[in-house]
């Protein structure tokens, strides 16, 4: 488990970096509401989600999956409280 904290907290703020980079044109663009830009990044995060879980077995993958609600609860309660 070490190593996979280790692995999200390295990747967490490479992504934070770079995605102030990324995002600074949308932040500017009035086309673009605050909404649609939070859409978009979570849709992202979606995204890349689902693409690492290709990688894992079938079980291993499912497992993963079967858990997302509740650890994404936690971490909303434990960011909001």
């Amino acid at each position: 488990m070490q190593s996979i904290e280790r692995v999200s907290q390295a990747m967490s703020s490479g992504f934070i970096m770079a995605g102030s980079t990324i995002m600074l044109p949308f932040a500017n663009d009035p086309q673009i509401s605050p909404l649609g830009m939070l859409l978009g990044i979570a849709q992202a995060h979606i995204d890349g989600l689902a693409s690492a879980l290709t990688t894992l077995e079938p079980e291993t993958r499912e497992n993963i999956i079967a858990t997302v609600p509740q650890q994404l609860r936690a971490i909303i309660e434990r960011t909001q409280g």
